[in-house]
């Protein structure tokens, strides 16, 4: 009985601890890194919002397609 005692006490080698700390580190490189492509999609959008209808036309596009454009470009779909 004494061996199944210790044997139960003893966690496995491969079980990893929860770690609040990287766990947080982790949230926040998240929250950085979705913040800083919505800053770009932004810039984006605002920029191309500038060109004129002609300039827009020369690229290929419409008005209407500027959001699709810049989420494909920043976002990847």
């Amino acid at each position: 009985m004494a061996t199944l005692n210790a044997h139960l006490m003893q966690a496995p080698a491969s079980a990893s601890r929860f770690d609040p700390v990287a766990w947080i580190v982790a949230l926040f490189n998240k929250r950085s890194a979705w913040l800083e492509k919505r800053r770009r999609y932004g810039r984006m959008v605002d920029e191309l919002n500038q060109l004129s209808d002609r300039a827009l036309a020369e690229l290929g596009m419409f008005r209407v397609d500027i959001p699709a454009v810049a989420r494909k470009a920043v976002y990847g779909r």
